[in-house]
C-alpha cells in the first residue's frame, strides 16, 4: 500500500501550522513564500500571528489515524511545523502548550521543528519532553552569513535536550555559508536549496553552485546526511552567446533566456543581472552564468559538468519504528 504524502515540500510528509504569521528576521526572509502567499490571496497582514482553526489542528490527529491504519508509512509520517510561522514565535507562547500536547498525542508521527529562534528552544519545551524527544527533530535556518550565530544557540539547546535529529536548513542559500567542523559534528541532517518565487523586497537571488556543493561535500565528509531540495528559480546555463552582438542569451536544456532572466554571479555573491555579451564572453573562472528558468525546470539534479552529475541528494534520517496499539 502506497504511503500518503500531502506536502509539496520534498523533505516532509505533511505540514501542520498551529498558527500563522511571522515577522522577517534575516535576509533569507526577504522573499518569504508566506508573504507571497498572503499577498496573492489577500490574507491580511503576514506579520500578524494568529492561531489557526480546529481543521488545521486536527490534521495531525487524522494523520495519526492513517499511521495506525497502515496508510501513512515511511517518510509520510514526517510532520513539518510551522511552515507559515515559527514554532517558537513569542507571540504564540499562549498556544504552544496546546501544540506540544498534540505532538504528545500523535506517537506515530515524527515532528520536524525548524526555527529561526533557536535561542528560545530550551525555555519552551514541555515538562514531558523526555517522553516525546525520540520523535522530535530540532533545526534552524542558516542561508546567509548573518544567520550563522543561530548555530551556537541550536547546539546549546540540542546538546542539553538530545532530540532525535538535529538539523540545519541552508535554504534559501542566498550567500556563501561555511559551517565549521565543530558544528557539523553535532548536526545529523543538512538541507540545501536555492531561492524560488518572485520579487518582494529584492530580486530573487541565484545560488552559486559552488556554495551548495562545498557545503554538501563538507557535510558528507563529517557523516551528515544531506538533502538537496532545489536549485531554486535559477539553473546553471549550459551555453551562452549574444543576439545581434548587443543582447546576451544563455541556454538551459535547449531553451534560450535573455535580459533580466540571465545573471552573472561570482563565488562571493556579486550579481550582474542582464549582463552584456562582453561580460559573458570575458567572465572569470569563479563566475557562473545562471538563467531564471523557474523552480520546476531548474530541478534538483547536479549539473552535467559537476561531480555526481545527474544525481539527486535525497538523504533523510531514519524514522523510529512505530507499532500501533492493538
Amino acid at each position: 500500500m502506497a504511503s500518503v504524502k500531502n506536502s509539496n515540500i520534498e523533505w516532509t510528509g505533511i505540514t501542520v501550522n498551529f498558527w500563522k504569521g511571522c515577522k522577517r528576521k534575516s535576509p533569507e526572509c526577504d522573499n518569504c513564500y508566506m508573504y507571497r502567499w498572503y499577498n496573492q490571496f489577500g490574507q491580511g497582514d503576514p506579520a500578524a500571528v494568529t492561531r489557526t482553526g480546529s481543521a488545521v489542528w486536527n490534521k495531525a490527529k487524522k494523520a495519526q489515524k492513517e499511521v495506525s491504519a497502515g496508510k501513512r508509512t515511511g517518510n509520510g509520517r514526517l510532520v513539518f511545523t510551522c511552515s507559515l510561522s515559527d514554532f517558537f514565535n513569542p507571540e504564540a507562547d499562549k498556544w504552544r502548550d496546546d501544540a506540544w500536547q498534540v505532538i504528545r498525542e500523535t506517537p506515530g508521527l515524527v515532528w520536524q521543528i525548524l526555527t529561526k529562534l533557536p535561542n528560545r528552544i530550551k525555555p519552551h519545551v514541555p515538562p514531558f519532553w523526555d517522553e516525546i524527544k525520540d520523535r522530535v527533530w530540532l533545526g534552524t535556518s542558516c542561508g546567509h552569513p548573518e544567520s550563522l550565530f543561530r548555530l551556537d544557540y541550536l547546539m546549546d539547546a540540542t546538546l542539553k535536550l538530545s532530540p532525535a535529529v538535529t538539523f540545519v536548513s541552508a535554504e534559501p542559500l542566498i550567500a556563501p555559508v561555511i559551517i565549521h567542523d565543530d558544528h557539523l559534528q553535532e548536526i545529523d541532517w543538512l538541507i540545501v536549496g536555492g531561492e524560488s518565487g518572485y520579487k518582494l523586497t529584492r530580486p530573487v537571488a541565484p545560488m552559486h553552485p559552488s556554495w551548495a556543493l562545498n557545503l554538501m561535500r563538507t557535510a558528507k565528509s563529517q557523516g551528515v546526511k544531506v538533502f538537496f531540495k532545489q536549485w531554486g528559480d535559477f539553473a546553471r546555463a549550459q551555453s551562452w552567446g549574444s543576439q545581434n552582438d548587443n543582447v546576451a542569451i544563455a541556454k538551459f536544456n535547449g531553451r534560450p533566456y535573455k535580459g533580466d532572466k540571465v545573471v552573472l554571479i561570482d563565488r562571493y555573491g556579486n550579481r550582474e543581472y542582464n549582463p552584456s555579451p562582453s561580460a559573458l564572453k570575458h567572465k572569470r573562472a569563479d563566475q557562473c552564468v545562471m538563467v531564471q528558468a523557474g523552480k520546476k525546470i531548474a530541478g534538483r539534479k547536479m549539473p552535467d559538468s559537476y561531480v555526481w552529475a545527474g544525481e539527486t541528494w535525497d538523504d533523510i534520517p531514519p524514522l523510529p519504528d512505530y507499532e500501533p496499539s492493538p
